[in-house]
C-alpha cells in the first residue's frame, strides 16, 4: 500500500465530493484483471450474475447487492459472458479537499496505476464501517437514490455538483445505517434502542443516568451506552442532555416559566449546570435565547 497519509475526521465533517456516475452492463470480454482505485466507490448490482474480489475476498454477486471500497485497494470483477452484469458506480471523495484532481474514470488496470494520483485516505471516527470494504447485501432501498444521481449526472443541470453531492451525503447516511442495523440482533438491538428513547422523551423530569436506565431495563450501563454510539453516533449520556436542551428550547418558545423552573422541570440539578450545557450546546444562554 502506498503512504498517503491517512486524514481522520467525523461523518458530520465530511462533504462528498462526486467524481463520477456511470449505469453500464460490463463487458463480459474484461473479465477478472485487477485494478485499483484512485478515489472512493459504491457499486450496485441491478442485474446479472458474477463475482467482485476485493484484496482476498471474493463476494458472489447478486440483484440489490451494494459494494464499497476506497483507493489503492486491489479488485477486479468476473463476469459471465451468459448473464452479464449491469451495475450503477459512483465514484466520490469523502472531502472536497482534491476535487481539482483529474484522471480518467472509473479505474486503472495495476500495470498503469500511479499512487501520486490518489485523492485522499480518510478515517471516520464515529463511522467505523466505512474503514473497510463491504458488501451489503439486498440494499434495494438504493436503487432509487442511485438512479437518481446517475440521471442527475447525465443531464448536468444547474447547479448539478452540489446537488450530486447532496444526494450522496443522504445515501451514505442511509447505507451506514443499513450497515449497523444487519441482521436480527442488530434489529432487535435497534429496537431496544428506539424504546430507550421513547423512555426517555417521556421522562425528561426525572434525573437521568446512564445507570439509572441500565437498571430500569435490566442491561449493564456500558453496553447500552455502546449501542446508542453504534445506533445513533452520539453516547447514551450526551443523547439525554442534547434531548433535554431541545426540550427547553421548546419550553423557553413557548412558556413563560422561568429559566429555573426549566432547570428543575427538566431534571437538572442546578441552574448552573443548566446554563452551561445549554450554552456550549446552542451558542446561547437560555435566557439569551427569550431576548
Amino acid at each position: 500500500m502506498t503512504g498517503i497519509p491517512v486524514t481522520a475526521l467525523a461523518f458530520s465533517d465530511i462533504a462528498p465530493h462526486v467524481r463520477y456516475v456511470q449505469h453500464v452492463t460490463l463487458d463480459p470480454a474484461i473479465t477478472g484483471l485487477w485494478k485499483k482505485l484512485y478515489d472512493h466507490r459504491l457499486t450496485y448490482i441491478c442485474s446479472g450474475t458474477g463475482e467482485i474480489h476485493i484484496e482476498n475476498q471474493a463476494y458472489v454477486c447478486q440483484k440489490g447487492d451494494l459494494f464499497y471500497w476506497g483507493p489503492d485497494v486491489p479488485y477486479a470483477v468476473h463476469r459471465d459472458a451468459e448473464n452479464p452484469l449491469t451495475v450503477m458506480n459512483v465514484h466520490f471523495d469523502f472531502t472536497q479537499a482534491h476535487r481539482q484532481k483529474r484522471f480518467m474514470p472509473p479505474a486503472p488496470f495495476l500495470p498503469q496505476f500511479r499512487a501520486e494520483l490518489i485523492t485522499e485516505k480518510v478515517e471516520l471516527s464515529d463511522a467505523p464501517l466505512f474503514t473497510k470494504p463491504f458488501r451489503l447485501p439486498a440494499s434495494f432501498q438504493s436503487e432509487r437514490p442511485l438512479l437518481q444521481m446517475v440521471e442527475e449526472y447525465r443531464l448536468q443541470k444547474l447547479f448539478s455538483g452540489p446537488a450530486l453531492n447532496g444526494m450522496l451525503l443522504s445515501l451514505l447516511v442511509c447505507v451506514y445505517r443499513q450497515l449497523a442495523h444487519q441482521g436480527e440482533s442488530a434489529r432487535q438491538h435497534r429496537e431496544l434502542v428506539e424504546v430507550i428513547m421513547d423512555y426517555i422523551h417521556s421522562n425528561l423530569n426525572q434525573p437521568l443516568t446512564n445507570q439509572a436506565l441500565a437498571d430500569r431495563f435490566s442491561f449493564h450501563p456500558n453496553y447500552l451506552n455502546r449501542l446508542f454510539v453504534r445506533h445513533t453516533g452520539t453516547p447514551l449520556h450526551r443523547y439525554i442532555l442534547n434531548t433535554k436542551a431541545d426540550k427547553a428550547v421548546e419550553l423557553l418558545h413557548s412558556t413563560a416559566m422561568p429559566v429555573t423552573e426549566i432547570a428543575q422541570t427538566l431534571g437538572f440539578c442546578d441552574l448552573s449546570h443548566f446554563s452551561k450545557f445549554f450554552k456550549e450546546r446552542y451558542g446561547i444562554s437560555p435566557s439569551g435565547l427569550r431576548l
